[in-house]
């Protein structure tokens, strides 16, 4: 059936279409958007490493195409993510990673965004590695959406640190920063959909710490925040340990 018959409005069967099956047509959409986004995150790689020398006034205006561009990529993702969760079709493909691992790689993806930002990113790795049963690629997505929350909020010259450690039946990662901070008002529905918590910049959607706590209760454990105003915000997440049982 055609999407549109000669006395419709243009649009109203893709309106029809949207209504009836929500899910598929966001799904639709952000794998639409995120097939071009990844071609020119990978462009702007082999620009910056494997095209020959640049200009430094080259090289920063391809580093902002990277940053802002792996910036989209992410909100497009969080946007699949959300209607997954919302949808309760999220299939968690659990196995033992290193933990380690993921936060290498979450650090890795938003240094073109803190080098953009003028913020420095510290990770204090945990004396001892350690392995947990998660869906890595959801976990990875999990620390880029927090760190890079953190940047968008600190000043040049700012500081956040990622770090990690296990309290009993617990593993505690804490990404601390040296930002704007957050309104006692506001903490209250910080984490709710669709809502920015911060009074400016940041997650422009307001789904970014929504997906993150969704993915954290999924693994079984817990997302909280605090902040002080004008001094800085610290974001804790749980994952249960798995030789919690034996400590």
């Amino acid at each position: 059936m055609p999407c549109n018959q000669p006395d419709q409005p243009l649009g109203s069967g893709v309106c029809a279409e949207t209504g009836a099956h929500p899910e598929r047509f966001l799904n639709t959409v952000s794998h639409g958007l995120r097939s071009p986004l990844t071609a020119i995150i990978a462009a702007t790689e082999l620009l910056l490493h494997a095209s020959g020398p640049l200009t430094e006034r080259q090289r920063r205006h391809a580093e902002r195409v990277r940053a802002n561009s792996q910036d989209m990529h992410d909100r497009v993702s969080d946007l699949l993510e959300l209607s997954l969760h919302q949808a309760d079709r999220v299939t968690l493909h659990l196995r033992p990673f290193d933990l380690e691992a993921c936060a290498a790689e979450a650090i890795a993806s938003i240094r073109p965004l803190a080098l953009a930002q003028g913020v420095e990113v510290i990770h204090a790795p945990s004396a001892h590695p350690v392995t947990c049963r998660v869906d890595a690629a959801r976990i990875v997505h999990l620390l880029r959406n927090l760190l890079s929350n953190a940047i968008r909020h600190t000043p040049t010259g700012g500081q956040i640190r990622l770090s990690r450690e296990v309290q009993g039946a617990w593993i505690v990662h804490r990404i601390e920063d040296t930002g704007c901070g957050i309104a006692p008002a506001r903490l209250e529905t910080l984490f709710e959909p669709f809502y920015q918590g911060r009074s400016e910049g940041g997650d422009r959607l307001g789904i970014g710490l929504n997906v993150c706590r969704a993915i954290v209760e999924r693994h079984g454990g817990t997302l909280s925040v605090e902040s002080i105003l004008g001094i800085g915000s610290s974001f804790s997440f749980t994952l249960p340990h798995p030789a919690g049982d034996e400590a």
